[in-house]
Protein backbone atom coordinates (compact mmCIF):
# COMPACT_ATOMS: atom_id res chain seq x y z
CA UNK A 1 0.00 0.00 0.00
CA UNK A 2 0.60 3.35 -0.21
CA UNK A 3 3.16 5.03 2.83
CA UNK A 4 3.42 8.69 3.32
CA UNK A 5 6.63 9.57 3.34
CA UNK A 6 7.12 13.46 3.34
CA UNK A 7 4.84 16.72 2.99
CA UNK A 8 6.05 20.62 1.75
CA UNK A 9 3.54 23.02 2.46
CA UNK A 10 3.04 25.85 0.07
CA UNK A 11 1.89 29.00 1.81
CA UNK A 12 0.25 30.57 -1.51
CA UNK A 13 -1.32 28.72 -3.89
CA UNK A 14 -3.69 30.93 -6.67
CA UNK A 15 -6.46 28.76 -8.62
CA UNK A 16 -7.98 30.15 -11.30
CA UNK A 17 -10.47 27.46 -13.15
CA UNK A 18 -11.07 29.39 -16.34
CA UNK A 19 -7.78 29.14 -17.71
CA UNK A 20 -7.02 25.69 -17.27
CA UNK A 21 -9.39 22.89 -19.52
CA UNK A 22 -12.15 20.79 -17.23
CA UNK A 23 -9.33 17.94 -16.74
CA UNK A 24 -6.49 19.28 -16.86
CA UNK A 25 -4.55 18.05 -13.54
CA UNK A 26 -3.09 20.37 -11.29
CA UNK A 27 -0.22 17.34 -10.22
CA UNK A 28 1.94 15.62 -12.92
CA UNK A 29 4.53 12.54 -12.79
CA UNK A 30 7.44 13.84 -14.65
CA UNK A 31 9.62 11.05 -16.03
CA UNK A 32 12.84 11.61 -13.55
CA UNK A 33 11.32 11.13 -10.38
CA UNK A 34 10.14 14.72 -9.47
CA UNK A 35 6.42 16.26 -9.27
CA UNK A 36 5.14 19.40 -11.29
CA UNK A 37 2.72 21.15 -9.51
CA UNK A 38 0.50 23.93 -11.84
CA UNK A 39 -1.12 26.43 -10.35
CA UNK A 40 -2.25 30.17 -12.31
CA UNK A 41 -3.43 33.37 -11.03
CA UNK A 42 -5.25 36.65 -12.80
CA UNK A 43 -1.91 36.65 -15.40
CA UNK A 44 0.07 33.80 -15.68
CA UNK A 45 0.33 29.81 -15.39
CA UNK A 46 3.34 28.63 -12.67
CA UNK A 47 5.18 25.73 -12.95
CA UNK A 48 6.74 24.45 -9.98
CA UNK A 49 8.92 21.41 -9.48
CA UNK A 50 9.36 18.67 -6.33
CA UNK A 51 11.93 16.25 -5.46
CA UNK A 52 10.73 13.58 -2.51
CA UNK A 53 11.63 15.94 -0.04
CA UNK A 54 12.02 19.59 -1.25
CA UNK A 55 11.05 22.56 -3.96
CA UNK A 56 13.45 22.05 -6.69
CA UNK A 57 12.35 25.62 -8.91
CA UNK A 58 9.64 27.09 -10.99
CA UNK A 59 9.33 28.96 -13.86
CA UNK A 60 6.05 30.95 -15.17
CA UNK A 61 3.95 31.85 -18.93
CA UNK A 62 1.23 34.08 -19.10
CA UNK A 63 -1.46 34.15 -20.64
CA UNK A 64 -0.88 35.70 -23.91
CA UNK A 65 -1.05 31.86 -25.68
CA UNK A 66 -4.62 30.96 -24.44
CA UNK A 67 -6.45 28.14 -22.48
CA UNK A 68 -3.73 25.48 -21.39
CA UNK A 69 -5.38 22.24 -22.08
CA UNK A 70 -2.20 19.56 -21.67
CA UNK A 71 1.31 19.35 -20.66
CA UNK A 72 3.99 16.98 -22.34
CA UNK A 73 7.51 16.26 -20.35
CA UNK A 74 10.29 15.89 -23.42
CA UNK A 75 13.75 16.37 -23.29
CA UNK A 76 13.82 18.43 -20.05
CA UNK A 77 11.30 20.70 -21.55
CA UNK A 78 7.78 21.09 -20.65
CA UNK A 79 5.23 21.05 -23.87
CA UNK A 80 2.65 23.03 -23.42
CA UNK A 81 -0.65 22.93 -25.98
CA UNK A 82 -3.45 25.73 -25.32
CA UNK A 83 -6.40 27.29 -27.00
CA UNK A 84 -6.48 30.52 -28.06
CA UNK A 85 -10.31 31.93 -28.89
CA UNK A 86 -10.14 33.97 -31.82
CA UNK A 87 -14.21 34.37 -32.25
CA UNK A 88 -17.01 32.49 -31.52
CA UNK A 89 -16.57 28.89 -32.47
CA UNK A 90 -12.74 29.81 -33.61
CA UNK A 91 -9.83 29.15 -31.88
CA UNK A 92 -6.31 28.41 -32.64
CA UNK A 93 -4.17 25.48 -30.81
CA UNK A 94 -0.78 26.68 -30.07
CA UNK A 95 2.53 24.52 -28.72
CA UNK A 96 4.96 26.14 -26.73
CA UNK A 97 7.94 24.60 -25.72
CA UNK A 98 8.84 26.04 -22.09
CA UNK A 99 11.66 25.63 -19.41
CA UNK A 100 13.46 28.10 -16.94
CA UNK A 101 15.15 29.93 -19.27
CA UNK A 102 12.99 30.63 -22.21
CA UNK A 103 9.11 30.26 -23.88
CA UNK A 104 9.13 29.66 -27.58
CA UNK A 105 6.03 29.12 -29.89
CA UNK A 106 6.58 25.85 -31.53
CA UNK A 107 3.67 25.49 -33.64
CA UNK A 108 -0.04 27.14 -33.90
CA UNK A 109 -2.61 25.78 -36.41
CA UNK A 110 -6.39 27.15 -36.88
CA UNK A 111 -8.73 24.68 -35.50
CA UNK A 112 -10.07 23.15 -39.01
CA UNK A 113 -12.18 19.88 -37.53
CA UNK A 114 -16.10 20.26 -36.72
CA UNK A 115 -17.47 16.92 -38.01
CA UNK A 116 -17.19 16.10 -33.99
CA UNK A 117 -16.80 17.14 -30.52
CA UNK A 118 -14.24 14.99 -29.80
CA UNK A 119 -9.96 15.93 -29.30
CA UNK A 120 -8.51 17.30 -32.56
CA UNK A 121 -4.89 16.98 -31.74
CA UNK A 122 -2.54 14.46 -29.63
CA UNK A 123 0.78 15.44 -28.54
CA UNK A 124 2.83 12.34 -28.45
CA UNK A 125 6.46 10.41 -27.86
CA UNK A 126 7.31 7.83 -30.02
CA UNK A 127 10.67 6.00 -30.40
CA UNK A 128 12.04 8.90 -29.23
CA UNK A 129 10.91 11.80 -31.00
CA UNK A 130 7.86 13.86 -30.20
CA UNK A 131 5.02 13.80 -33.14
CA UNK A 132 1.49 15.19 -33.55
CA UNK A 133 -1.35 14.09 -34.81
CA UNK A 134 -4.20 16.96 -36.34
CA UNK A 135 -7.85 16.10 -37.96
CA UNK A 136 -8.37 18.97 -40.53
CA UNK A 137 -11.43 18.30 -42.13
CA UNK A 138 -11.50 14.63 -43.62
CA UNK A 139 -7.58 14.80 -43.27
CA UNK A 140 -5.53 13.76 -40.88
CA UNK A 141 -1.96 15.39 -40.54
CA UNK A 142 1.19 14.00 -38.84
CA UNK A 143 3.89 16.37 -38.10
CA UNK A 144 6.99 15.47 -36.09
CA UNK A 145 8.26 18.46 -33.64
CA UNK A 146 11.48 19.72 -33.46
CA UNK A 147 12.30 23.29 -33.34
CA UNK A 148 8.88 23.60 -35.39
CA UNK A 149 6.25 21.30 -36.75
CA UNK A 150 7.56 19.66 -39.87
CA UNK A 151 4.29 17.56 -41.66
CA UNK A 152 5.54 14.24 -42.71
CA UNK A 153 2.18 12.36 -43.80
CA UNK A 154 -1.61 13.42 -44.97
CA UNK A 155 -4.13 10.92 -44.77
CA UNK A 156 -7.64 11.85 -46.72
CA UNK A 157 -11.05 10.32 -46.67
CA UNK A 158 -13.18 9.29 -44.05
CA UNK A 159 -14.36 10.65 -40.80
CA UNK A 160 -11.26 10.61 -38.08
CA UNK A 161 -11.11 10.19 -34.23
CA UNK A 162 -7.65 9.83 -32.31
CA UNK A 163 -7.23 7.07 -29.79
CA UNK A 164 -4.13 8.61 -28.45
CA UNK A 165 -1.42 8.06 -30.79
CA UNK A 166 -3.91 5.60 -32.87
CA UNK A 167 -6.06 7.06 -34.71
CA UNK A 168 -9.30 5.26 -36.00
CA UNK A 169 -10.56 6.27 -39.67
CA UNK A 170 -15.01 5.53 -40.53
CA UNK A 171 -15.41 4.28 -43.51
CA UNK A 172 -18.41 3.21 -44.50
CA UNK A 173 -19.49 0.65 -42.25
CA UNK A 174 -15.76 0.24 -41.53
CA UNK A 175 -13.25 1.27 -39.14
CA UNK A 176 -9.64 1.38 -39.79
CA UNK A 177 -6.93 1.54 -36.86
CA UNK A 178 -3.51 3.01 -37.67
CA UNK A 179 -0.76 3.16 -35.52
CA UNK A 180 1.35 6.18 -34.53
CA UNK A 181 3.22 6.22 -37.94
CA UNK A 182 -0.01 5.79 -40.08
CA UNK A 183 0.40 2.78 -40.75
CA UNK A 184 -2.71 0.73 -41.50
CA UNK A 185 -3.14 -1.83 -38.23
CA UNK A 186 -6.53 -3.41 -38.95
CA UNK A 187 -9.79 -3.04 -39.87
CA UNK A 188 -13.27 -3.78 -38.16
CA UNK A 189 -16.99 -3.72 -38.73
CA UNK A 190 -18.90 -0.90 -37.03
CA UNK A 191 -22.14 0.68 -38.52
CA UNK A 192 -22.48 3.17 -35.35
CA UNK A 193 -22.02 6.72 -35.27
CA UNK A 194 -19.71 7.70 -32.63
CA UNK A 195 -20.57 10.16 -30.33
CA UNK A 196 -17.94 9.17 -27.01
CA UNK A 197 -14.69 7.50 -27.24
CA UNK A 198 -12.39 6.52 -24.26
CA UNK A 199 -9.38 4.73 -24.72
CA UNK A 200 -6.50 3.48 -22.15
CA UNK A 201 -3.17 2.13 -23.57
CA UNK A 202 -0.83 -0.56 -21.65
CA UNK A 203 2.29 -1.15 -21.65
CA UNK A 204 2.86 -5.03 -20.53
CA UNK A 205 1.30 -6.77 -22.28
CA UNK A 206 1.03 -4.41 -24.89
CA UNK A 207 -2.20 -3.49 -26.27
CA UNK A 208 -4.71 -0.62 -26.37
CA UNK A 209 -8.35 -0.44 -25.16
CA UNK A 210 -11.23 1.94 -26.52
CA UNK A 211 -15.18 2.40 -26.24
CA UNK A 212 -17.10 3.77 -28.98
CA UNK A 213 -20.49 4.90 -27.83
CA UNK A 214 -23.51 5.72 -29.93
CA UNK A 215 -25.91 8.02 -27.95
CA UNK A 216 -29.11 8.20 -29.87
CA UNK A 217 -28.86 4.33 -30.69
CA UNK A 218 -28.01 3.60 -27.29
CA UNK A 219 -24.85 1.69 -28.27
CA UNK A 220 -21.30 0.60 -27.07
CA UNK A 221 -18.62 -1.68 -28.41
CA UNK A 222 -15.43 -2.24 -26.65
CA UNK A 223 -12.33 -2.48 -29.13
CA UNK A 224 -9.05 -4.24 -27.77
CA UNK A 225 -5.89 -4.01 -30.22
CA UNK A 226 -2.97 -6.23 -29.45
CA UNK A 227 0.06 -4.63 -30.88
CA UNK A 228 1.79 -7.67 -31.12
CA UNK A 229 -0.03 -9.89 -33.35
CA UNK A 230 -2.34 -7.54 -34.41
CA UNK A 231 -5.25 -8.89 -33.55
CA UNK A 232 -8.74 -7.16 -32.63
CA UNK A 233 -11.44 -8.23 -30.27
CA UNK A 234 -14.73 -7.09 -29.69
CA UNK A 235 -17.49 -6.61 -26.71
CA UNK A 236 -20.48 -5.03 -26.73
CA UNK A 237 -21.89 -3.03 -23.52
CA UNK A 238 -25.75 -2.06 -23.09
CA UNK A 239 -24.60 1.09 -20.71
CA UNK A 240 -22.50 4.10 -22.02
CA UNK A 241 -19.34 4.32 -20.03
CA UNK A 242 -17.74 7.37 -17.95
CA UNK A 243 -14.55 6.03 -17.18
CA UNK A 244 -12.09 3.44 -18.09
CA UNK A 245 -8.38 2.09 -17.41
CA UNK A 246 -5.64 -0.45 -18.15
CA UNK A 247 -4.50 -2.49 -15.03
CA UNK A 248 -2.55 -5.79 -14.57
CA UNK A 249 -3.40 -6.91 -18.38
CA UNK A 250 -7.25 -5.65 -17.35
CA UNK A 251 -9.95 -3.50 -18.60
CA UNK A 252 -11.56 -1.30 -16.36
CA UNK A 253 -14.66 0.09 -17.36
CA UNK A 254 -17.14 2.51 -14.72
CA UNK A 255 -20.45 2.54 -17.12
CA UNK A 256 -23.48 4.82 -16.90
CA UNK A 257 -26.55 4.98 -18.11
CA UNK A 258 -27.96 6.17 -21.21
CA UNK A 259 -31.05 7.50 -19.48
CA UNK A 260 -29.96 9.91 -16.89
CA UNK A 261 -32.49 8.89 -14.05
CA UNK A 262 -30.77 5.72 -14.11
CA UNK A 263 -27.32 6.83 -12.59
CA UNK A 264 -26.20 3.75 -12.95
CA UNK A 265 -22.53 3.26 -11.94
CA UNK A 266 -19.88 0.56 -10.59
CA UNK A 267 -17.25 -1.14 -12.33
CA UNK A 268 -17.10 -3.39 -15.91
CA UNK A 269 -13.57 -5.58 -15.75
CA UNK A 270 -12.85 -7.29 -19.12
CA UNK A 271 -9.60 -9.36 -19.92
CA UNK A 272 -7.38 -8.44 -22.78
CA UNK A 273 -9.32 -10.20 -24.91
CA UNK A 274 -12.75 -8.37 -24.18
CA UNK A 275 -14.30 -10.95 -22.54
CA UNK A 276 -16.03 -10.18 -19.14
CA UNK A 277 -14.53 -10.77 -15.49
CA UNK A 278 -16.30 -8.82 -13.20
CA UNK A 279 -19.66 -7.33 -13.48
CA UNK A 280 -20.69 -4.90 -10.39
CA UNK A 281 -23.23 -2.32 -11.04
CA UNK A 282 -25.65 0.04 -9.08
CA UNK A 283 -27.87 2.66 -9.45
CA UNK A 284 -27.03 5.25 -6.64
CA UNK A 285 -30.18 5.18 -5.48
CA UNK A 286 -31.54 2.53 -2.95
CA UNK A 287 -31.97 -0.79 -3.38
CA UNK A 288 -31.18 -1.85 -7.75
CA UNK A 289 -28.05 -3.89 -6.97
CA UNK A 290 -26.65 -5.99 -9.61
CA UNK A 291 -24.68 -8.25 -7.26
CA UNK A 292 -24.77 -9.36 -3.83
CA UNK A 293 -22.81 -6.47 -2.33
CA UNK A 294 -22.46 -2.76 -3.09
CA UNK A 295 -19.23 -1.89 -5.73
CA UNK A 296 -16.28 -0.46 -4.44
CA UNK A 297 -17.02 2.76 -6.45
CA UNK A 298 -20.02 4.51 -8.12
CA UNK A 299 -18.34 7.06 -10.28
CA UNK A 300 -14.73 7.32 -11.28
CA UNK A 301 -12.76 10.37 -11.71
CA UNK A 302 -9.81 8.22 -13.21
CA UNK A 303 -8.56 4.66 -12.88
CA UNK A 304 -4.54 3.46 -12.76
CA UNK A 305 -2.39 0.77 -12.91
CA UNK A 306 -0.09 0.83 -9.65
CA UNK A 307 2.38 -1.86 -8.27
CA UNK A 308 1.79 -5.57 -7.36
CA UNK A 309 -1.24 -5.60 -9.67
CA UNK A 310 -3.26 -3.11 -7.99
CA UNK A 311 -5.47 -0.51 -9.73
CA UNK A 312 -6.10 2.71 -7.99
CA UNK A 313 -9.55 4.39 -8.64
CA UNK A 314 -9.81 7.90 -7.94
CA UNK A 315 -13.37 9.43 -6.83
CA UNK A 316 -14.55 12.90 -6.20
CA UNK A 317 -13.27 13.29 -2.73
CA UNK A 318 -10.94 10.22 -2.34
CA UNK A 319 -8.47 7.60 -4.11
CA UNK A 320 -8.84 3.65 -4.05
CA UNK A 321 -6.92 1.13 -3.80
CA UNK A 322 -8.08 -2.07 -5.14
CA UNK A 323 -6.45 -5.54 -5.33
CA UNK A 324 -7.17 -7.94 -8.24
CA UNK A 325 -10.45 -9.15 -6.36
CA UNK A 326 -12.09 -5.22 -6.62
CA UNK A 327 -11.45 -5.37 -2.83
CA UNK A 328 -10.72 -1.83 -1.36
CA UNK A 329 -7.52 -2.55 0.69
CA UNK A 330 -6.59 1.48 1.40
CA UNK A 331 -8.34 4.78 0.88
CA UNK A 332 -6.70 7.86 0.95
CA UNK A 333 -8.69 11.46 1.30
CA UNK A 334 -8.54 13.68 -1.64
CA UNK A 335 -9.72 17.30 -2.19
CA UNK A 336 -10.43 17.14 -5.86
CA UNK A 337 -9.82 14.47 -8.87
CA UNK A 338 -7.26 17.03 -10.19
CA UNK A 339 -5.25 17.35 -7.22
CA UNK A 340 -3.10 14.23 -7.83
CA UNK A 341 -0.70 12.33 -9.77
CA UNK A 342 1.04 8.61 -9.75
CA UNK A 343 4.28 7.59 -11.63
CA UNK A 344 3.74 5.52 -14.39
CA UNK A 345 5.21 2.41 -12.33
CA UNK A 346 3.09 3.25 -9.71
CA UNK A 347 5.48 3.96 -7.26
CA UNK A 348 5.38 6.87 -5.82
CA UNK A 349 2.14 9.30 -5.62
CA UNK A 350 1.81 13.27 -4.87
CA UNK A 351 -1.81 14.35 -3.85
CA UNK A 352 -2.58 17.80 -2.86
CA UNK A 353 -4.36 18.82 0.34
CA UNK A 354 -6.19 22.00 -0.66
CA UNK A 355 -9.81 24.25 0.44
CA UNK A 356 -12.43 21.81 -1.25
CA UNK A 357 -14.72 23.80 -1.06
CA UNK A 358 -12.98 26.58 -3.01
CA UNK A 359 -11.28 24.70 -5.11
CA UNK A 360 -13.05 24.58 -9.19
CA UNK A 361 -14.67 27.82 -8.65
CA UNK A 362 -14.37 30.40 -11.58
CA UNK A 363 -12.76 33.20 -9.38
CA UNK A 364 -9.41 32.99 -8.50
CA UNK A 365 -8.28 31.74 -4.80
CA UNK A 366 -5.04 31.78 -2.99
CA UNK A 367 -4.90 28.57 -0.58
CA UNK A 368 -2.46 27.62 1.89
CA UNK A 369 -2.08 23.73 0.96
CA UNK A 370 0.52 20.84 1.34
CA UNK A 371 1.77 18.53 -1.12
CA UNK A 372 1.90 15.07 0.05
CA UNK A 373 4.22 12.40 -1.13
CA UNK A 374 3.75 8.54 -1.02
CA UNK A 375 5.85 5.49 -2.32
CA UNK A 376 4.70 2.26 -2.18
CA UNK A 377 5.79 0.50 0.57
CA UNK A 378 4.68 -3.30 -1.27
CA UNK A 379 2.73 -4.12 1.99
CA UNK A 380 -0.73 -5.71 0.80
CA UNK A 381 -1.66 -7.82 4.52
CA UNK A 382 -1.25 -10.64 2.02
CA UNK A 383 -0.25 -12.77 -1.13
CA UNK A 384 -0.34 -11.10 -4.30
CA UNK A 385 -1.75 -12.30 -7.49
CA UNK A 386 -0.15 -9.73 -10.40
CA UNK A 387 -1.85 -11.66 -13.21
CA UNK A 388 -4.06 -14.60 -13.66
CA UNK A 389 -3.99 -16.36 -16.78
CA UNK A 390 -6.16 -19.37 -18.10
CA UNK A 391 -3.91 -22.47 -19.57
CA UNK A 392 -5.21 -25.59 -21.49
CA UNK A 393 -3.21 -28.62 -22.47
Amino acid sequence: MYEKKSSVKIDAFPALQSMMNPKMPRVKALPDGRFLLISNDEKQFNFSFFDKTKPEGSFSVDYSYGRLVSVTPFNGDLWLEFHYVTAPYEEEYVIVRANHSHTDVVASFPRESYSHDLPYHHLFINEGYLFLHLIKHNRLHHYRIVNEAEEIDVMEGGKWYLCGSYPVCAVGHTLELYDPSLNICNTIEYDYEIDELLYANSENPGFIAATFTDLPQEHTALFVYHKDSQTTHMAYIEHAVAGMGVSAGRVWLNPYGFHIQQDLGGCMVFDRFAWPLYIHMRTKGAGNLIGAYPPPFHRSEGIYQVADGMTLVAESNRILVLDYNCRAVQEISLAHPDCFAVSNDGGNMAVLDIDRSKYGQEEMFTHTSTLTLYQWNGNTGGGKVIEMVNFQR
